[in-house]
């Protein structure tokens, strides 16, 4: 009877234990699905950041030949 008792009890335990790890597996599939979605979101955050930094960089090219035109009509109204 006591054997019997020590059997179930260790298949209750054996139980438990397969039961936590398949929680702990699903907990880690959880958090890798998190840390895939963040992985996105960075992404999209850096390529948004890089299409910002393509308009400014084309904004100051803008500007700076605008200033040179402008510099030159100067001197060039200067001279007459």
């Amino acid at each position: 009877m006591k054997i019997e008792k020590l059997k179930d009890d260790l298949v209750k335990t054996q139980s438990e234990y397969i039961q936590e790890l398949k929680n702990m597996i699903e907990l880690k599939d959880k958090y890798i699905e998190v840390l895939e979605r963040s992985l996105d979101i960075q992404d999209n955050h850096i390529a948004k950041q890089n299409e910002l930094m393509d308009e400014m960089k084309q904004s100051i090219e803008t500007l700076v030949r605008d200033y040179n035109r402008l510099q030159s009509y100067h001197i060039l109204n200067k001279t007459k």
